[in-house]
């Protein structure tokens, strides 16, 4: 008898764990192309998802509208001279929801966003600000 091919959440499962162990829960580094500016990822404690942050330079003023930025999800922090997303949303798998009934992962749309993609994602945003009107 053949083995039955992994589950949808035993894949994402596998994804998370692979990128845990690769990448940690942190990380900082400067954004390329753009003087001053870094990004930062940090997993979250209850989520185990990604957050990305966007950090200026001390000279740039953090003063923006945060509605209808184009960023995963959405803004979901804008405080403490950075403004960031999560990738803990209706079609992300967040490996600590499962605990709380979370199940959504049975699904084939969901989307593990591992370290390069949020990384990729803070980076795509820093740049976005750059250009963004002030309040």
């Amino acid at each position: 008898m053949a083995a039955s091919p992994p589950s949808r959440l035993d894949t994402l499962r596998a994804q998370f764990e692979a990128d845990l162990a690769k990448h940690g829960s942190s990380a900082s580094c400067n954004v390329p192309g753009l003087d001053g500016w870094r990004i930062e990822l940090i997993r979250g404690d209850v989520t185990g998802a990604w957050c990305g942050y966007a950090v200026p330079p001390p000279h740039f003023e953090l003063e923006v509208n945060a509605d209808g930025l184009d960023v995963h999800g959405g803004v979901t922090w804008q405080g403490d001279g950075k403004i960031g997303f999560d990738c803990a949303h209706w079609n992300d798998f967040a490996p600590g929801l499962i605990s709380v009934g979370w199940s959504k992962c049975d699904t084939s749309d969901v989307k593990y966003w591992p370290f390069e993609d949020a990384k990729e994602e803070a980076i795509r945003f820093a740049h976005i600000l750059t250009h963004t009107e002030k309040k």
